[in-house]
């Protein structure tokens, strides 16, 4: 767990990829402390910190032994643990944690808001209705699934906003192949743009 506490009075739970909270979720975690967010790093792994880029199905194969059930569950654990000292919580996720994210934005009162990076597995879930706001960036191509039908289902959902961006998946982490500065300042506008829209 990585915990930046200032003092406000709204506080941000950061959900990483399969990796766990590695170089680029410290400098999420940073880069939304700096703009006055209280921010919360979850870490799936006790062992460990993280996996490294390279290690990749390793990485996957420790994270799917804990499941999306069993992940969501110790979230949301946090989410009411600090719901009493806060007066806007917005959960943000990555690739596993986006989907978590969007579990979670299924829950009555845990949070304010979903963000979710290119949450491919939210397509195993779109029977979720959320009940805050929810925030979706894609890739304009994800090879693993059919993007498009996911994206049409979606769209027909409540409080869901999408956006998409001529990138691939993993588009925002500047240390992965598939890095897009371009799409990742974009969504970085638009994730900000809804940000403060749940909290003026």
């Amino acid at each position: 767990m990585y915990f930046l506490r200032s003092g406000e009075k709204r506080l941000l739970v950061i959900l990483p990829e399969i990796y766990g909270l590695n170089q680029h979720m410290l400098e999420v975690c940073r880069q939304y402390a700096n703009q006055s967010w209280d921010v919360f790093g979850f870490s799936w792994y006790k062992e460990i910190p993280f996996f490294l880029q390279k290690e990749e199905e390793q990485a996957y194969q420790r994270f799917m032994s804990i499941g999306f059930e069993q992940a969501t569950s110790q979230v949301a654990e946090v989410l009411q643990n600090q719901r009493p000292i806060y007066q806007h919580i917005v959960v943000m996720g990555f690739s596993v944690g986006a989907t978590v994210a969007w579990l979670l934005a299924g829950y009555t009162g845990l949070c304010d808001g979903s963000v979710g990076y290119y949450g491919s597995r939210i397509r195993h879930y779109t029977n979720i209705i959320p009940k805050v706001p929810a925030l979706l960036l894609y890739g304009q191509s994800e090879p693993a699934f059919d993007l498009s039908a996911l994206l049409q289902t979606l769209a027909r959902t409540p409080e869901v906003i999408l956006e998409q961006y001529p990138a691939l998946h993993g588009f925002s982490n500047p240390y992965s192949s598939h890095y897009q500065p371009v799409a990742a300042s974009l969504a970085d506008e638009d994730v900000q743009q809804f940000l403060d829209n749940l909290t003026r």
